[in-house]
């Protein structure tokens, strides 16, 4: 009895769903025998299991300060001081095939990213998914908001903190996103005021507030008082 030992070696970018591990033994004097003849006990064709071709997709989260979806000379990469903020790759069925958490400079590396495949690329500050698992909802450390993503030069802004592409066979990079830190308004308490029944001017005070990465232009006003409790009147 002679047995012969081989390899099947798929040399393929898109490994295909399986492998026909057949071969033909033919020796002189005989009838070619396919090496899982029935008739010959005990041989059964070894399980194959295809791999599926990967690729790299690399990127930078930066600090969008003047929410212009533009990385400008003077704005870095940040993970906003997290050390969770984390980006996913979510297949077509809402589940995490990769992940990668950001870098303190902002960048970030998928090494395990499906060939010729149709995912999205989703920024969150919860790394505790795992890969199989469905994606967490997309997020940022408190104080921080989404202005915007670069894909590849191209601006969107339709859905903040993800990025859909499709692959090829190519790696990616320049898939960015854009965070900025929101302003926060300062206390102010006016001092109390007599009503004068006129029309007699009262000081005011000024409304007040810090932007982190950049400077307060505006205020807007959201609530004010019921009417028992006064009447709000600005430059009237």
């Amino acid at each position: 009895k002679v047995v012969v030992s081989y390899q099947v070696q798929v040399n393929t970018v898109s490994a295909p769903a399986s492998v026909s591990n057949q071969g033909t033994v033919s020796f002189t004097g005989g009838t070619p025998v396919l090496t899982d003849d029935s008739a010959l006990l005990g041989t059964t064709d070894p399980t194959l299991t295809p791999v599926t071709s990967l690729l790299t997709v690399t990127g930078r989260v930066w600090n969008d300060a003047n929410g212009g979806v533009t990385q400008d000379g003077s704005e870095a990469g940040t993970n906003a001081g997290s050390s969770t903020l984390t980006v996913y790759v979510v297949d077509s069925a809402g589940n995490v095939v990769d992940k990668a958490t950001v870098a303190a400079d902002g960048t970030y590396t998928l090494t395990n990213v499906p060939v010729s495949s149709s995912i999205t690329l989703r920024l969150s500050n919860d790394s505790s998914v795992a890969v199989g698992s469905s994606v967490p909802a997309a997020s940022l450390p408190a104080g921080w908001t989404n202005t915007g993503e670069i894909v590849d030069g191209t601006t969107e802004t339709t859905t903040l903190g993800e990025i859909a592409i499709t692959t090829t066979t190519t790696a990616l990079a320049n898939q960015n996103f854009g965070i900025e830190q929101l302003p926060e308004t300062s206390a102010v308490t006016a001092t109390a005021m007599p009503n004068t029944n006129g029309d007699t001017p009262l000081a005011s005070t000024p409304l007040a507030g810090t932007d982190a990465d950049g400077t307060v232009a505006s205020f807007k006003i959201v609530t004010i008082p019921a009417a028992t409790e006064g009447v709000l009147e600005w430059d009237d």
